[in-house]
């Protein structure tokens, strides 16, 4: 195999994995876990995971995971490894393809297609400080960028299941720049939930990851990881 080929082929498998094998969700069928100060029952609790909650895992000790909580201010505590799953431990569904400059990846059930296209600078309002620096584009907060103009854009978001379009508000992914479509993943949780990835997403500042949600046919939430 050409040399070049291989390391585009091991740069991009480790796009798909990076994000997600830091990230996890609760095993738990009481559908939320006790977050604890230390790696012990014995030590306080300091909050709860509810389920579909995504957290990053910084680290283990013995039995328990070091973790962040995303969704409440980073708040930082310990789960025991057996209320954890990891996303990059869930089912990966569907075969990818490229065409038309879009993403699709899909199997019998499920079709996520995603596209991206220039940044139109006039067609967006700005919100600026000091004259220069770009802190809101058409009133939020943009990610993937660090007070520039971003390049590209999401232009296309589509999800499908049994050939039923989802309903997806374009708050879910307008706000979202950079974007790094190979690094982009779909996984399916035991009880059903999907999870829809897009690890690495930057111009080289103002990095993140995005994590789409979907329970029982439906668009649940959209979380924002900033590594």
């Amino acid at each position: 195999m050409n040399k070049t080929i291989l390391i585009i082929l091991i740069v991009f498998a480790s796009n798909l994995c990076f994000g997600q094998q830091w990230y996890g969700v609760i095993n738990d069928p009481d559908r939320y876990t006790n977050v604890r100060k230390g790696p012990g029952t014995n030590f306080e609790i300091v909050a709860k995971i509810q389920d579909n909650e995504i957290f990053y895992i910084e680290d283990s000790d013995n039995d328990w995971f070091f973790i962040y909580l995303i969704e409440n201010n980073y708040l930082e505590g310990y789960i025991h490894s057996s209320r954890v799953r990891r996303i990059s431990e869930l089912q990966p569904i569907g075969e990818r393809e490229y065409k038309s400059g879009l993403l699709t990846i899909k199997d019998k059930k499920y079709e996520f297609t995603i596209g991206r296209s220039d940044f139109k600078k006039s067609d967006h309002e700005y919100e600026l400080q000091d004259d220069k620096w770009i802190i809101k584009i058409d009133g939020t907060s943009p990610y993937g960028v660090d007070g520039n103009y971003p390049s590209t854009q999401i232009s296309t978001f589509i999800f499908k299941i049994d050939g039923t379009t989802t309903n997806i508000p374009k708050s879910a992914y307008s706000d979202l720049y950079e974007n790094n479509l190979g690094a982009t993943s779909i996984f399916k949780n035991i009880d059903e939930t999907i999870y829809i990835t897009m690890a690495e997403n930057s111009d080289g500042a103002g990095g993140y990851d995005a994590v789409w949600i979907f329970k029982d046919g439906q668009y649940l939430k959209r979380v924002i990881i900033i590594p």
